[in-house]
């Protein structure tokens, strides 16, 4: 048994780096598909500047209080098709980024207490 904690001790030790790389390029891309959508909108967005137009994406609940909201429900129905698909794809890539990050923590610690059981 300590062979296998040995094997499983030397995947972490490869995948959890692995990991936080492929989880650091979620913010590119995420900030990709926002700035596609920026440019899609045009004018409008463009008045705001891409980060005030990004963080109003991102959080349109908080960002309806605050000024210059750009209501993207408002505008033609080809860009809302647009910006519901990138919300959609934007929260399926977040939603496996943390539960793959979940599976690999959860995957360290149970290494850690087995080889911590058997040592």
């Amino acid at each position: 048994m300590p062979e296998a904690i040995a094997t499983m001790s030397e995947i972490y030790s490869i995948v959890f780096p692995v990991t936080v790389a492929v989880l650091a390029l979620n913010v590119p891309l995420t900030y990709w598909k926002i700035y596609l959508v920026y440019r899609a909108v045009g004018e409008q967005a463009r008045r705001l500047g891409f980060f005030w137009f990004s963080f109003q994406f991102q959080s349109p609940i908080f960002a309806r209080g605050m000024p210059n909201y750009l209501d993207l429900d408002s505008l033609p129905g080809s860009l809302r098709i647009k910006i519901s698909g990138t919300r959609r794809q934007l929260r399926f890539v977040a939603g496996i980024s943390v539960l793959w990050l979940f599976l690999v923590l959860a995957f360290g610690a149970a290494t850690a207490m087995l080889g911590r059981h058997y040592s």
